[in-house]
């Protein structure tokens, strides 16, 4: 039995993989224009939260009987929120999608149905409302973020791609995740937070040694160097951005998957001559699920 919100809500999904399509495709669209880290968990049926909880700034979606709901609770709530505004704001709306407003607190929620065959149009209306309404932790999209999204051409192929591999890329890191922090209270006696959150920011896991506040970032792609890529961007974001609110003194990534090469560690040379931070570099054993191999700033850059 899985115990974990993620394993959870990967299990609802497999059970019930007609969600799949229209869950997936709004992760990856909406996630484009928020600045912090999310996922699936188990809550009621299944639900992705982007911003705090039950809270003004909000954006979430969730499977329903027939549909899929994305709720939005703007921070700019002063504005008169009703159905005619939002119609007069969105245009037409795409063949059976409804939108519904809470006026008590200006909460409103856009439902597209599972069955739906073209999404394009909803996901242009998404981006008007992100546009048009303020929310946390959210920028505004661009005019061509939903141009042409299932055409032929690369950036459509690149979210066909997404979708795929949500389950083998996404929900792995989080469940490696998991292992990390069990690995470090069993190998260091080291108790760290996962999913903590900074102002606008979730960093993955967060913990102290040697009197030093360690960020980590795990990523579980398709190598070893596209780990790095991925992580390092987002350390100096949770280390540089003018928000942050405690930053970490030592930035960890964790690289799931594969075994680092030669080339890998000349890939954090190479980093090591521009950055002036200190890394550390962590890795789980292929061979050896929640075995993690540790490597040293200093032995890696000696």
């Amino acid at each position: 039995m899985s115990n974990t919100a993620t394993e959870k809500a990967k299990a609802w999904f497999d059970a019930n993989p007609k969600y799949k399509k229209v869950c997936m495709v709004l992760d990856i669209h909406l996630s484009q224009f928020y600045t912090g880290s999310t996922k699936w968990r188990k809550d009621a049926t299944v639900k992705l939260v982007f911003g705090m909880n039950q809270s003004k700034g909000r954006v979430s979606v969730t499977p329903n009987k027939n549909n899929v709901r994305i709720r939005f609770a703007p921070l700019n709530s002063s504005k008169v929120v009703n159905e005619e505004f939002i119609n007069i704001a969105l245009g037409e709306l795409p063949s059976d999608c409804v939108i519904r407003v809470k006026e008590v607190d200006n909460v409103f929620d856009y439902y597209i149905p599972i069955n739906a065959t073209d999404i394009q149009p909803c996901l242009a209306n998404i981006d008007k409302i992100l546009d048009r309404f303020e929310f946390d932790g959210f920028r505004a999209p661009s005019a061509k973020c939903s141009t042409d999204i299932w055409s032929d051409n690369a950036d459509a192929k690149i979210i066909r791609r997404k979708l795929s591999e949500f389950t083998s890329v996404v929900l792995r890191e989080q469940e490696m995740e998991r292992r990390f922090v069990n690995w470090l209270k069993a190998s260091k006696g080291i108790h760290a937070r996962s999913q903590d959150t900074d102002g606008l920011f979730r960093r993955d896991v967060v913990y102290t040694e040697d009197n030093k506040y360690v960020v980590a970032e795990l990523k579980y792609t398709n190598s070893v160097i596209q780990n790095i890529e991925m992580a390092v961007g987002q350390l100096l974001r949770y280390t540089l951005h003018p928000d942050i609110q405690k930053q970490g003194e030592k930035l960890i990534v964790v690289s799931g998957g594969f075994e680092p090469t030669d080339t890998d560690f000349e890939f954090f040379k190479n980093m090591d001559k521009v950055i002036d931070l200190e890394f550390g570099f962590i890795y789980e054993s292929p061979e050896n699920s929640g075995d993690f191999i540790e490597f040293t700033y200093d032995k890696l850059f000696e």
